[in-house]
């Protein structure tokens, strides 16, 4: 019942967006990620130079995570990623069939930005849910990354047919968007992890909640010390 609480009633209320737009990150880093792989097989040039170049950037995107998940957090490292993919796209679809490897560079950019929103999105997603429902949250949005992967070869060709730099467009506004809308979620990092809807709906008096109970917490006393305060006649 409490499933169909949430998606019927909870996920319209403004306070539940958070766990609305964790679905649609999900859906637009599969769909940029498995687009900007795919389109190294359309430009024309060495698609195994290309390949390689575009794969190279997964290891500095990896050592960026490690570097900044636990010390900066995680929405501000996906947000900024996220703008830097989207803008990088942006830039790329506009910059002349001439300059190859500027182009190239700035493709580059845009696929490391997003191979680290890919990754952060992970955690984020399961830390936003409340626990009675984090798997099947962690399961829709799986499940939208796999309809995002989909989509992306049809997104990919079908616009490239139209213009070959159109997919580099939409991806790029959708990055954008994500990465604009990652500035309004709570930030997850070293926080308790919400129980129920109410902890979503009302994070302040969840938190107020939360330092309660670190303070009432203090272990029990021993036998020992009872009997100190109350020896035995």
């Amino acid at each position: 019942m409490g499933y169909v609480v949430w998606f019927g009633v909870h996920s319209i209320q403004p306070s539940s967006l958070p766990i609305m737009k964790a679905f649609f990150f999900r859906f637009v880093c599969a769909v940029v990620y498995q687009g900007l792989i795919m389109r190294v097989g359309i430009l024309g040039g060495n698609v195994y130079v290309d390949f390689l170049i575009s794969g190279a950037v997964e290891f500095p995107s990896a050592v960026i995570i490690l570097l900044t998940i636990e010390r900066v957090g995680r929405r501000l490292p996906f947000g900024i990623a996220t703008v830097m993919a989207g803008v990088a796209c942006l830039t790329a679809a506009f910059i002349p069939e001439d300059a190859y490897w500027a182009k190239t560079a700035v493709a580059c950019v845009g696929r490391l930005g997003i191979t680290i929103s890919f990754e952060l999105v992970c955690f984020m997603n399961s830390e936003l849910y409340p626990t009675f429902m984090r798997n099947l949250g962690v399961a829709v949005c799986s499940t939208l990354c796999d309809i995002g992967g989909m989509a992306a070869p049809f997104i990919l060709y079908r616009l490239a047919s139209i213009w070959l730099e159109l997919p580099l467009v939409v991806f790029g506004v959708l990055c954008v968007i994500a990465g604009a809308l990652d500035f309004l979620l709570p930030e997850t990092k070293g926080k308790k992890l919400p129980e129920t809807i109410d902890d979503i709906e009302h994070p302040i008096k969840f938190k107020d909640i939360h330092l309660n109970n670190l303070h009432l917490a203090s272990p029990l006393p021993s036998d020992a010390s009872q009997n100190k305060k109350h020896p035995e006649v």
